[in-house]
């Protein structure tokens, strides 16, 4: 079984297409107006927090509510998940979404700083010694729907380097073999 942020993200639907199998979906809203909402986090073994959000303008040009709520999917939930699977699940398996814009930023500011937030928790978070802490950092996913609602789509697949969901999933997959022992590491791909 297979708990996940994002699940209509093309990454994870990439992953159930190579591993099919059950799925829980962990349900975290873009609130800080309630700092602690009542987070169910199933105890199973594998975990991807694939939840982002991107804006389309940059920071000066985002209203406060997409401010809150861009810290709030891709930084604030993601280590409050973290954080609860962390201390319940002595054998979780967690893999990360982050960004290449977590290492060389972005025009939305608030996104950037958030992945780069991520990145450095999963590189610095102590973790059980049978639970790993994992996160993959994907330049432009070219088939992502994040990526298909870019103003820009699809001049920026031309002038940028790009992956495809599947081999995102790929990686993930092969972070989650037994064989693979990595931990408090971000994957550049």
């Amino acid at each position: 079984m297979l708990a996940v942020t994002g699940l209509t993200t093309t990454v994870v639907q990439e992953y159930l297409k190579l591993r099919p199998e059950e799925v829980v979906r962990i349900e975290a809203r873009p609130s800080l107006a309630h700092p602690t909402p009542e987070l169910k986090v199933p105890h199973v073994e594998r975990y991807i927090l694939a939840a982002g959000l991107l804006h389309q303008a940059d920071l000066l040009n985002q209203t406060e509510k997409e401010l809150v709520d861009s810290l709030c999917v891709n930084f604030v939930n993601v280590i409050r998940i973290c954080e609860l699977i962390l201390i319940t699940a002595p054998k979780a398996r967690i893999c990360v979404i982050g960004s290449e814009s977590g290492v060389k930023w972005s025009f939305d500011d608030i996104y950037a700083g958030s992945k780069a937030a991520v990145h450095r928790y999963v590189e610095t978070r102590k973790v059980g010694f049978t639970q790993q802490l994992v996160c993959v950092s994907p330049p432009i996913i070219r088939d992502a729907g994040m990526t298909i609602r870019r103003k820009d789509y699809p001049d920026v697949l031309k002038k940028r380097r790009t992956v495809t969901a599947r081999y995102v999933a790929e990686t993930i997959s092969g972070l989650f073999s037994k064989e693979i022992d990595l931990n408090n590491t971000v994957v550049r791909l």
